[in-house]
Order: structure tokens, then C-alpha cells, then sequence
């Protein structure tokens, strides 16, 4: 057996351990995002403050073909995100069990790490299906993927549902560190066993835990279907990537069915010149070249609809600016602003909001 050990100091010195044994490996993860907002209110008081938004720890291993990962949410009550195991043996595909993200959407994909705003746009917080316990395979070629899921419940959540989800990407111009353009497509199909559904979603922060639009409780809901849509494109440190989301509601006991959508568009320019990585339909993180760190200009626009029918869950855009400064490539501060246009049953509410969140993770 052979134990690496090494030191990366942060306010204080964290020990992270690898453990190597001949061809079983164990490695640690972790995460910390801390977030502060203030904000500038409208109709609604939303408060200032801080907020420990993120604070995971796990650890990833390999045997062979095997392969497995858990790690654990310590903020708010504490979860399991990822809890699953996975076998890479097969020709066709691979083969996972257990808890992780249920295949929908390019943002939501993405890690929370390497997303480039403190919060995933409007439309992907409203509609994503998050995690479930599942079975399901992976297929990976050079410029496609394609990912299906049987789920239910998260290991940690008392709801009771059981569906299906898929997505497949494209990528027919990929030319490393040059230029991208991807296409894809996701649809999840879930049965609801819950007494009523509620759709709502923050303001693109987290601190002041508010929502502005809401549908409330939907009552007699039997199935939700989902469909989404994204592409990206980049050209050397432009990059652009944009989904289109809809969330179908069916209904039970002679109820009318109701439909609610979202978009969002959004762009990065690296001031620097590094690229953000693209590997499998996904964007990794960017990994500073010079002694400075990498900086990153952001600009995204979003918006949901929760209105249809009886329900009045109620409108809202939001318009975002942003600079991003990777110190290196564990260690990244942000700073968001967003305007926030909301209209829910009539009332408007438009409050201004500034967001910073330093990030650390291994």
C-alpha cells in the first residue's frame, strides 16, 4: 500500500489523504461554498446576510472496472447527494446503482463547482428532477452521450415517486480548446404519489431564502412530464450555452391539466484567454494558466412562467452580470448582480440584488 500525502493551506492547513492499493483506489472530496447577498427591496423585505450554502464532503474509489462514489450534504438537515456504484466493463455502457442526478439538462449536469453564476438559471431550479435512487447506463462517444435512469426517491426524502429520464447530447463541431457546438435533449416522465405539487423558485440567491413566484400546492397531480432543450457554442474564451424548459401537470379527477416553461441565455468571456473545458456533454472547470489566477465576465438573462389555468403561480425574468476570479483551480470568488422583474397575481416585485460566494473545493 502506498499513502500520499499532501498539504494545501487555506486559512490553516487541510490534510488530504490518497490511498493506492495496487489497483484499488480511494480519494477524498470535498466542497465549501460560502455566500453573502444584499439586496435593494421592492415590495417584498428581503433580508442581508450570510449563508453557508454549501459544505459536502466524499470520497470516489476504483477497482478495475468498478467504481463508486458518496458523499454528504452537511447544511440545513443533512443529505446524501451521490451514493451510487457503477460498473465500466461493458462494451454498450455503463452500468450505475444507487443515488445521483437524474439525467435532465446542461446546467443541471454541470457541477455546482463549475457552474458560472452562484445559482443554476430560473427555468433549471423550477423544473429539474434533482436526485433519485436508481438504475440506469451511461454511453459516451467523442462528440455524443447518452444517459437513461429508472428512479424513485432521494435516500433521504420521505416523497414517494418512481419515473423515467433520459438525455442525449451532440456535439457536431468539437475542436479541442477551439471551438464547440453542442446540442441536446432531456425528457423525464415521473409518477406522484404526494397529496398536492407545489413549483417555486428563489431569485438566483440564496441568502434571503425568498421566492417570489409560487404555484402553491397543486392538488390531485398524478404525473409530471418533462421536456428540455440546450445547445452551446464556444470559439477559444467566448462561450455561450441556453435551455429551454416545460413541465407538464396531469391531473387527476376531471382537473384540467397545467403547463409551465422557462428559458434562460447566458455568456462567458475568460479575460484571460483559458478555455472552460468540455468533455461528454458537460463544462468543466477552468483551470487558471497565469501566476494572477483566470478572470471571467459574465452575462446571463432567465426567465420562468408559473401561470397557467386556475393556477397563478405568477412571471419572472431575471437579468444577471457577473466577474469570476479562479485563484486557482481550487479556489474561485464570484460576484452577481441581478435584477429581478416579477409579477405574481397582479403585484409586482422588482428588488436589486448583489451576491458574493468564495469557493473552495478538492
Amino acid at each position: 500500500m502506498i499513502v500520499k500525502k499532501w498539504l494545501a493551506p487555506v486559512g490553516g492547513a487541510l490534510l488530504i489523504t490518497s490511498l493506492q492499493a495496487q489497483a484499488f483506489e480511494i480519494s477524498p472530496e470535498a466542497k465549501l461554498h460560502l455566500d453573502y447577498a444584499t439586496h435593494s427591496d421592492d415590495r417584498k423585505e428581503l433580508s442581508d446576510g450570510s449563508l453557508v450554502r454549501r459544505a459536502r464532503f466524499g470520497v470516489e474509489g476504483e477497482h478495475e472496472d468498478w467504481s463508486f462514489k458518496v458523499d454528504y450534504e452537511f447544511t440545513d438537515e443533512g443529505s446524501f447527494k451521490n451514493a451510487y456504484i457503477s460498473y465500466e466493463g461493458l462494451e454498450a455502457a455503463d452500468i450505475f446503482v444507487g443515488q445521483q442526478k437524474i439525467p435532465f439538462g446542461l446546467e443541471q449536469q454541470t457541477s455546482s463547482d463549475n457552474i458560472v453564476f452562484l445559482e443554476r438559471a430560473l427555468p433549471v431550479e423550477a423544473f429539474e428532477p434533482s436526485r433519485g435512487i436508481g438504475v440506469g447506463f451511461h454511453q459516451e462517444g467523442d462528440r455524443h452521450t447518452l444517459s437513461m435512469m429508472g428512479f424513485g426517491p432521494e435516500i433521504t426524502e420521505g416523497d414517494e415517486r418512481y419515473g423515467l429520464g433520459a438525455r442525449a447530447t451532440f456535439a457536431p463541431i468539437l475542436e479541442k480548446d477551439r471551438r464547440l457546438l453542442h446540442f441536446g435533449v432531456s425528457a423525464t416522465t415521473e409518477e406522484v404519489k404526494e397529496d398536492s405539487v407545489k413549483l417555486s423558485v428563489r431569485p438566483e440567491s440564496r441568502p434571503a431564502d425568498e421566492k417570489l413566484v409560487n404555484t402553491g400546492g397543486i392538488d390531485d397531480v398524478d404525473r409530471i412530464n418533462r421536456l428540455g432543450l440546450e445547445t452551446a457554442w464556444q470559439r477559444g474564451p467566448l462561450s455561450a450555452q441556453a435551455e429551454w424548459m416545460r413541465a407538464d401537470l396531469h391531473r387527476e379527477a376531471g382537473d384540467p391539466n397545467v403547463n409551465f416553461d422557462g428559458w434562460y441565455l447566458s455568456g462567458s468571456w475568460v479575460l484571460t484567454g483559458e478555455v472552460r473545458p468540455y468533455r461528454h456533454g458537460v463544462f468543466k472547470g477552468i483551470e487558471p494558466e497565469g501566476d494572477n489566477g483566470a478572470w471571467e465576465l459574465t452575462a446571463r438573462y432567465s426567465r420562468v412562467d408559473l401561470d397557467d389555468r386556475d393556477i397563478e403561480g405568477g412571471d419572472e425574468k431575471n437579468l444577471s452580470v457577473g466577474m469570476n476570479w479562479y485563484i486557482d483551480d481550487d479556489l474561485r470568488v464570484m460576484l452577481d448582480y441581478i435584477h429581478v422583474d416579477s409579477d405574481r397575481r397582479g403585484k409586482s416585485d422588482d428588488p436589486d440584488i448583489l451576491a458574493m460566494r468564495v469557493q473552495l473545493n478538492f
